[in-house]
């Protein structure tokens, strides 16, 4: 992969800038076009600098930039779990503290709408600009078609869903570099089919260009291509209906936070299908010959790529030049596991033809981010912004708790607002064949705290390791004070004396306001499902069973 330079660049050389803002695209005639907005770290001074709406997937708001070029630098990520992002108002940078970030020096900033939330008595401040870069557009493609109503759908020529099986047939406009290896095949597709099957995600995809066009017809009913070409501040919402873990970098000034930048966001909902199938029209099997007649094709290759800011289209090439770029991390917990289908080729003595590019060296080449068209003036380019790595699932049979404690961080996740939880991992401390596991190690156990942001409830919850043969139910001890010690020594005697189980009627009420056990259970296996599929459907049935119980225990949630 190859480095991006934006080229004329407004500064001297060796002069670090740092990109301050970017403006909303506004329709030229070859496409749209945003305003990024640089400042130089020595002296203040702003510069602005059109830029292609396809180069907006390599924008990095507060990082450093010299010559033009994404300057090496390791931000330091901040993490946070947030319950329901959908939770917070759409704001324009009036309405944030220019103590926090001074947006005020060009007025057209200010007009730029950002995501406000609140969580934890902190207010956070999200750009949409940022928003539809991090969750949305990871590519140029995906940038160039955002702004087209159905734009989704134009990468896509057709679907069919054969039960949990989706047989996904792509379009030729769909660029074939971006699944040249497995992770990058595993990250763009899974994120396409999130898109366009997961219905938050899609609802707020669409939600970007009808806000747009809605906006443009107000502003000028007549000529829809003249309200496009004026600045309408993008809109979008957060396209998650269920909590959001996100990594990030900020600024902050007191409880006020500007999220600058998303490094890595998770999604919990799982996409509908067990397994997906694709094809690509220049996805063709291995021609069977042994006659090889080569083309070769001269192409120019160096080390910079220079970003064309002519305006004009770029060619219609199949294999675009992937640029490097910092990558975003998409993390899915239900990851579809991906087949490809190969074009079959017709029946013929014809030799096989590689095409082999004949490279000349040079210092830099011209690449452009802009829509493609045949006849187009350079070559074009693209970003494979996006990493997704695969997660491990909870091994209950070898780790014994960590099924429960995932079930016990989603419970977490999704009522942070509610509930405050601390777990423990311990071991049971004396000799018996109970208290052992297959291998004979100590049998380790689970001890929560559970506290109420809405009242004074508290509760503990007790689940010990499986081992074969001696399962017992899960605990909840809802209790008037928050010292555990007495509660687990009452826990010790009572496991100790009933050879490993215990009998929820031995807890004095001093020490217990009230007792309540879940049983475990198993949800089956649904036709067809992955294994690994039914692993987190009963995470999550694990979760919301425990959520049930704490409910009945009387805590807000």
């Amino acid at each position: 992969m190859e480095i991006l330079k934006v080229k004329p660049w407004p500064f001297d050389k060796n002069e670090p800038a740092t990109l301050n803002w970017i403006l909303s695209p506004i329709r030229k005639i070859s496409g749209y076009e945003v305003i990024a907005i640089f400042k130089t770290l020595f002296t203040g001074k702003l510069e602005r600098v059109p830029l292609p709406l396809g180069i907006l997937p390599a924008l990095r708001i507060g990082r450093v930039y010299i010559d033009g070029k994404l300057a090496d630098q390791i931000p330091q990520p901040q993490k946070l779990d947030i319950p329901n992002i959908r939770n917070g108002t759409l704001v324009d940078g009036f309405k944030m503290p220019p103590s926090l970030y001074s947006l005020l020096e060009q007025r057209s900033s200010c007009e730029e709408n950002l995501w406000r939330f609140e969580l934890n008595a902190n207010t956070y401040f999200l750009p949409c600009l940022e928003m539809i870069r991090a969750f949305f557009i990871h590519t140029k493609t995906l940038a160039n078609k955002i702004l087209i109503p159905n734009g989704l759908d134009t990468l896509i020529g057709d679907e069919e869903i054969k039960g949990n099986e989706l047989i996904l047939h792509l379009d030729e406009t769909f660029p074939l570099n971006l699944l040249k290896t497995k992770e990058m095949e595993a990250a763009h597709l899974n994120h396409l089919i999130w898109l366009r099957h997961n219905p938050s995600a899609r609802m707020a995809w669409e939600f970007v260009a009808r806000k747009l066009y809605a906006q443009a017809i107000k502003n000028n009913p007549f000529d829809l291509f003249q309200a496009l070409s004026e600045r309408i501040p993008l809109q979008v919402i957060p396209p998650f209906a269920e909590s959001l873990r996100m990594e990030f970098t900020s600024v902050s000034h007191g409880n006020q936070h500007l999220v600058l930048e998303i490094l890595g966001f998770e999604e919990t909902t799982p996409l509908p299908f067990d397994r997906v199938s694709y094809t690509h029209p220049r996805l063709e099997e291995p021609r069977k010959t042994t006659v090889t007649k080569i083309r070769k094709i001269p192409i120019e290759v160096g080390e910079e790529i220079e970003l064309d800011t002519s305006g004009l289209p770029a060619k219609n090439e199949s294999n675009p030049t992937i640029v490097k770029t910092p990558a975003v991390e998409f993390r899915l917990l239900h990851f579809v596991p991906l087949k490809r289908i190969y074009q079959k080729r017709p029946d013929d003595n014809s030799p096989k033809r590689i095409t082999v590019a004949e490279e000349t060296p040079v210092s830099s080449v011209v690449r452009s981010a802009n829509p493609t068209v045949y006849g187009g003036l350079h070559n074009p380019l693209e970003f494979a912004g996006l990493t997704a790595p695969a997660p491990d699932l909870p091994d209950y049979q070898e780790k014994g708790l960590n099924q429960f404690l995932t079930a016990v961080n989603v419970l977490a996740s999704h009522y942070q607002q509610e509930l405050m939880v601390y777990p423990f991992i311990g071991e049971l401390a004396y000799d018996k064949s109970f208290s052992k596991d297959e291998q004979n190690h100590q049998r380790k156990y689970a001890w929560v705290s559970i506290q109420s942001r809405q009242s004074t409830a508290h509760c503990f919850i007790l689940e010990l390791a499986r081992v074969e043969g001696r399962q017992i139910a899960t605990l909840f001890i809802k209790a008037p004070q928050k010292v555990s010690s007495p509660l687990q020594e009452k826990l010790t005697e009572s496991l100790n004396k009933n050879n490993g189980h215990f009998n929820p009627d031995n807890f004095s009420c001093d020490l217990a306001e009230k007792v309540e056990t879940l049983r475990h259970s198993s949800l089956g296996v649904k036709e067809g499902e992955s294994e690994k599929r039914r692993a987190w459907r009963e995470i999550y049935h694990w979760a919301n069973r425990m959520a049930s119980v704490l409910e009945n225990l009387r805590f807000k949630i």
